[in-house]
């Protein structure tokens, strides 16, 4: 287009139009360049994406916060259960470990030479008593130590003496039914523990037993140790109330680190 029509048009009041050929350079279209247009109503909004950002924002960390604690407790769980088992069965060895070392001690043959339901209390039975008081007393655990000595009748048991420190106490002669604690039985032949505690006229206790044998191999009773059930409640107390410790304190150090990378993500949009 020639400079006089360009001006003529201009002076007419009308908007000129460009061919490609007479455009100028600047508004020539190139190969490779990409035209935006923008619909009327459309413009961005830099605080509404801001404020979209910030609560889609919030979601995920909603979510992710949400996965994080519940595989925390998870954790935490799985470690209560496993540090409780743990506690138990240490409780249990020791358990074991103190009805044989007691057994090894206490002379099986001069226990059989007496009536299996003697009641008389003699010199040899306040020995053992002694024996049996000192374990305790230098064990806070144990609640009781006792002999029971089997029958012909393979569930009735009968007391050669009985050490508690509650006011429950077998005397010597008194008949004993086991008709409830098989694993008791099972002490005649080789120590055993309790899986579980159990309940009997004497309380709720957890026991170990080991057998008496003679010189000549023969079992002619057991010896008991029993500890009460609330030591149990006691070891799951402390174990739950650490494991609630770690819950926190974990809890709390994932909170305090999401807070600060949140906070490093936010702070350049808020600028």
């Amino acid at each position: 287009m020639s400079e006089s029509q360009q001006n003529n048009k201009v002076a007419d009041g009308t908007q000129p139009v460009w061919s490609q050929q007479d455009a100028p350079v600047l508004m020539q279209e190139r190969a490779g360049d990409l035209l935006v247009a923008t619909a009327p109503g459309m413009e961005l909004d830099p605080i509404r994406e801001i404020r979209a950002f910030h609560r889609f924002h919030f979601r995920l960390t909603m979510l992710y916060g949400s996965v994080v604690i519940i595989t925390l407790a998870l954790l935490v769980l799985i470690f209560y259960n496993l540090w409780s088992k743990s506690e138990i069965e240490s409780l249990q060895q020791r358990l074991l470990t103190l009805s044989t070392s007691l057994a090894a001690t206490i002379n099986a043959d001069q226990i059989a030479a007496y009536d299996l339901e003697a009641t008389t209390l003699t010199p040899f039975h306040q020995e053992i008593y002694e024996q049996f008081k000192a374990m305790a007393e230098r064990d806070k655990d144990i609640d009781s130590i006792y002999i029971l000595r089997p029958s012909n009748v393979p569930t009735e048991l009968f007391f050669f003496i009985d050490y508690a420190k509650g006011e429950m106490v077998g005397d010597p002669g008194q008949f004993y039914s086991a008709e409830d604690t098989p694993i008791m039985l099972k002490g005649f032949s080789r120590p055993a523990v309790e899986n579980i505690p159990y309940r009997d006229e004497f309380g709720y206790t957890l026991s170990a037993y080991a057998p008496l044998r003679t010189a000549e191999g023969k079992a002619i009773g057991l010896v008991g140790v029993d500890v009460k059930a609330e030591r149990l409640t006691m070891v799951e107390n402390r174990v739950l109330m650490a494991s609630g410790v770690i819950f926190v304190i974990s809890f709390v150090v994932i909170a305090l680190v999401s807070w600060v990378v949140s906070r490093s993500t936010r702070e350049p949009l808020g600028r």
